[in-house]
């Protein structure tokens, strides 16, 4: 009889001590081999203070999970940004290169006239730099009988409008007037808002030149016809 209840009390401990080390050999696994997402093999349903460290540890993955996912979206995010900041100084190294190398003059305003940007051409154009042009009103180029059209000019393309080779005349740095041919186009914001003038401007003192002289050729040889 002693020996049977010594071999039954074995066989009850060795079963309550497989109960009660079972969710602890659980947990163990769990936490070694958990790579961060997965909680759901901590015995969170165990009783006792093994299912409490299991649901701890349950809601520790978890947040490092949920953590660990925001910050791969941040990191996706900030790469994106430095990327289409990277495309943009590009683009802009790109834009600043075309405008240097151009053989127009090409200038830039604010919506008041106030000069912002002026390239290579334009200094040989004006005989001004861009050092003494910048900050300067447009007006510094335009003779006193055509400020009016300067200011139409600036108010028709505050208005989104555009304007195209437009014949008029401008004043260099030593006060000659030269003819030119200008096209002006409203700078705008990716909202749409027009936020400052570009102006593209060739010199057409030569080419009105000749034409001229071909006109008084033609005149010439029409006279001559027409008395022959």
């Amino acid at each position: 009889v002693g020996s049977i209840a010594v071999s039954l009390a074995t066989v009850l401990a060795v079963l309550i001590a497989g109960s009660l080390t079972r969710p602890i050999v659980q947990l163990t696994r769990a936490v070694e081999t958990s790579g961060g997402s997965a909680t759901r093999d901590f015995p969170v349903d165990a009783r006792g203070e093994t299912g409490v460290l299991a649901r701890a540890f349950a809601r520790v993955m978890e947040e490092s999970s949920s953590k660990t996912a925001a910050l791969e979206r941040e990191v996706g995010e900030h790469r994106r940004t430095i990327l289409a900041r990277d495309h943009h100084a590009e683009r802009e190294r790109l834009f600043s290169a075309a405008v240097e190398s151009s053989s127009d003059a090409i200038i830039t305003t604010s919506l008041d006239g106030t000069i912002t940007g002026w390239n290579r051409a334009a200094e040989q154009l004006f005989g001004y730099t861009a050092a003494e042009a910048t900050g300067q009103n447009v007006s510094l180029l335009t003779p006193e009988d055509r400020r009016p059209e300067l200011q139409d000019a600036l108010r028709r393309i505050a208005w989104g409008e555009s304007i195209g080779h437009e014949e008029t005349v401008h004043l260099r740095k030593d006060g000659a007037q030269i003819e030119v041919s200008c096209s002006i186009f409203p700078i705008k914001a990716p909202s749409g808002e027009t936020i400052g003038i570009s102006k593209v401007v060739r010199d057409i003192t030569e080419s009105n030149k000749t034409r001229e002289v071909m006109r008084q050729q033609t005149e010439e040889i029409r006279r001559i016809f027409e008395t022959s």
